[in-house]
């Protein structure tokens, strides 16, 4: 399984631009771009969504319901193409639920709990984004603060070799210890 959006934050400070310290970027703003460009915090948020109109549906069982039909029916003489008779029907019903006992309201809390499930879903799969876009923010930090000291440890002994260098010219040293240093 792919994770785009690691796959875009790790990419996107793996350029050089980002160990010149040209673009900074702040944790939220990775969190929430991590959190839209995910197709599985999308899914659970479609998920819940689906689920808060199955409230609705439900919900709607609360109410008459109105329902009409038209049918035609036409007869014919046998081997003829005369009709004997056209019959029309309309019907227009109008059904609303006295004593249902209790099934609207268990419809209703049922999608209530499934709805509580799927959004527990979605806040679920917005965290792991959250952390894993948190985890590899520490890693690239951590990683970019190891850059700098090893830099700095660089300039360091290259500084140290410059003045050790003086040193030899000067006669202060030898050059096996210039090439000890060196090694």
């Amino acid at each position: 399984k792919v994770n785009y959006a690691l796959f875009a934050f790790a990419s996107l400070f793996s350029m050089p631009s980002f160990s010149s310290g040209q673009n900074i970027y702040a944790l939220s703003t990775l969190i929430k771009d991590g959190i839209t460009s995910s197709s599985s915090v999308a899914s659970a948020k479609w998920g819940s969504e689906a689920k808060r109109e199955d409230i609705n549906i439900a919900k709607s069982s609360l109410y008459p319901t109105l329902d009409m039909t038209s049918e035609v029916a036409r007869a014919y003489e046998k081997g003829s193409t005369r009709t004997t008779e056209d019959n029309v029907k309309n019907q227009i019903m109008l059904n609303y639920r006295i004593l249902d006992f209790g099934v609207r309201d268990q419809l209703i809390d049922e999608s209530n709990n499934e709805w509580s499930s799927a959004n527990y879903i979605y806040l679920d799969r917005e965290s792991e984004i959250a952390g894993k876009v948190t985890k590899s923010f520490l890693t690239v930090n951590k990683q970019k603060e190891l850059l700098d000291i090893i830099q700095n440890e660089l300039s360091y002994y290259h500084d140290r070799l410059h003045d050790f260098e003086y040193l030899v010219k000067s006669g202060e040293s030898t050059e096996s210890d210039l090439k000890k240093i060196q090694a």
